[in-house]
């Protein structure tokens, strides 16, 4: 039993180092922040469902507000090609205000800096690579 027990521990041990390698984490800087209201959505996507309408990220969080020091982490994300979106709920209604017009009236930002200014920006000109045991830092400048 006591043969079993090890072999077990040895075996959990070497399934989360081979995990680890095989995976890694986006640190999303963002700056322009106009002010400390609400909140920060920081969602990252694949490419089959970019900024699809109606589709939820394939993770996201929700951090404060810190002027230019908001940060966060999204950890454990499978080595490949990601695009980030953000924004800055600044009413802390828990979404995206729109004029309107249909424009946003809300800072956002995407990753690479990417500021589309009639249409969402493909996933091409966002796309950001995870490598494994690695964390990717993403500045992102929110536009109001």
């Amino acid at each position: 039993m006591k043969k079993y027990l090890i072999l077990c521990f040895f075996l959990v041990l070497t399934l989360n180092i081979v995990s680890a390698q095989t995976q890694g984490s986006v640190l999303v800087q963002v700056k322009n922040a106009r002010n400390n209201k609400g909140k920060m959505f920081i969602s990252i996507y694949k490419k089959e469902r970019f900024l699809e309408t109606g589709i939820p990220p394939f993770r996201g969080i929700i951090v404060p507000v810190n002027g230019n020091a908001t940060e966060g982490t999204i950890a454990n994300l499978d080595v490949g090609d990601y695009g980030v979106a953000i924004y800055h709920d600044e009413n802390d209604n828990g979404k995206m205000d729109f004029s309107f017009l249909g424009f946003p009236i809300e800072g956002y930002g995407f990753s690479n800096n990417v500021h589309p200014r009639f249409s969402a920006p493909s996933f091409a000109s966002c796309r950001i690579s995870v490598g494994a045991g690695s964390t990717k830092t993403v500045v992102i400048s929110l536009v109001y």
